[in-house]
Parts: structure tokens; C-alpha cells; sequence
């Protein structure tokens, strides 16, 4: 049970490591919360941030969660179940 144990948490302490260098890799990130129109402003700041030269990816987690790539392409991402905090873990990689 010990070995488990342990390693369970090597494997979290990997995954959190991996993960805080995967969000060190991105300069900026912008977090857009609310209850409506979440979408569109993360269009809208994608839009933007293409307008201006930089690279932009985005991201919106509704019902219908699209990624929308530096090109401006916009792609439906295909969930496996319900909606889980793993998914941003997947999608910063």
C-alpha cells in the first residue's frame, strides 16, 4: 500500500512540474470569466492579439468547445464524458 502511495504521488508531483513549465512556456495569458458572452470576447481577444502580430491561441469551454489556432482557424474539440480540469492539463501540453 506504501508503494502505492508513493507512487501516486511521484506521479502528481511529475504532473504538476510539467504543468507549471507548460504554462512558464506561454508570456502572456489572458483568463475571461463570466456568465455570457465568454466566447466571444475570447474570439474577440484572439482577434486581437493576431491583429497586433503576436501568436494567439484560444480557448472556449462551453457546450461546444472550440480551439481557435494562431491562424484564426477555429476547431471543435471532441470531449470524452463530461468536462474536467484535465482537459487544460491535455491542452497546454
Amino acid at each position: 500500500m506504501a508503494a502505492v502511495g508513493a507512487g501516486v504521488l511521484a506521479a502528481g508531483v511529475y504532473e504538476s512540474r510539467e504543468h507549471r513549465r507548460a504554462l512558464a512556456a506561454i508570456s502572456l495569458r489572458v483568463h475571461v470569466n463570466g456568465t455570457r458572452g465568454k466566447s466571444s470576447t475570447t474570439k474577440t481577444i484572439t482577434a486581437l492579439f493576431r491583429a497586433l502580430g503576436k501568436t494567439a491561441v484560444g480557448k472556449c469551454t462551453g457546450t461546444a468547445p472550440i480551439v481557435i489556432d494562431p491562424d484564426g482557424t477555429e476547431r471543435l474539440l471532441v470531449r470524452r464524458g463530461r468536462t474536467r480540469v484535465h482537459e487544460q492539463v491535455r491542452f497546454l501540453r
